[in-house]
């Protein structure tokens, strides 16, 4: 029986085959609204029972479904609640079965680039700890093709915390006021992700 986070591995990588999980695909970190649509069609009730809890966090024995959970509530939250707070509202759901996965070391069951999604929820953390978690797991991956930019994002995301303690960018989604510092930084290219 196929459950939403098997549909949720299928999607995002085209399958649940090591092969399929090895390359980048382009749809992940582009802006398209009707991939984001289709996206918001096929799981938006699955990450709505995940928010209420009805959606359980599948166990570290089941690497792949925990793969599917932490895609639907990390990733697929920023595509299909682009530029709302929504998008960042699972974050905490993400990041705890991201630290189960990596905590028993249950990621290295899973191919490179299907590891990057794992760690994918402590850069988008706004706690130093967790940035310094995602630059170490990132760096683990150095050998592997396309590593070096995923290195430097997690860096840069870094940098960003340890610089204001929190993503600017983030500011006025989450009703938050920004400093003057904060919005000189915002007028800079690159300050977004």
């Amino acid at each position: 029986m196929t459950t939403v986070l098997d549909e949720v591995v299928q999607c995002w990588f085209g399958g649940a085959e090591p092969a399929l999980m090895q390359q980048p695909q382009a749809k992940w970190f582009r802006k398209d609204a009707e991939f984001d649509q289709l996206l918001r069609q096929r799981f938006a009730s699955g990450w709505q029972a995940a928010m209420s809890g009805q959606l359980a966090m599948p166990s570290v024995a089941e690497p792949l479904a925990l793969l599917g959970y932490i895609v639907l509530t990390d990733q697929l939250s920023r595509n299909m609640y682009r530029d709302s707070a929504q998008a960042f509202a699972s974050d905490a759901l993400a990041l705890a079965a991201a630290r189960q996965l990596v905590d028993a070391a249950a990621d290295q069951a899973l191919p490179p680039m299907a590891r990057v999604f794992v760690y994918l929820p402590f850069e988008h953390s706004e706690q130093l700890a967790d940035q310094d978690v995602s630059v170490a797991l990132f760096q683990t991956l150095a050998s592997y093709p396309h590593s070096a930019e995923f290195i430097d994002y997690a860096q840069r995301h870094r940098d960003i915390i340890r610089r204001f303690g929190r993503f600017p960018h983030r500011n006025a989604l989450l009703g938050r006021p920004s400093t003057p510092e904060e919005l000189a930084f915002l007028q800079q290219p690159g300050s977004s992700f």
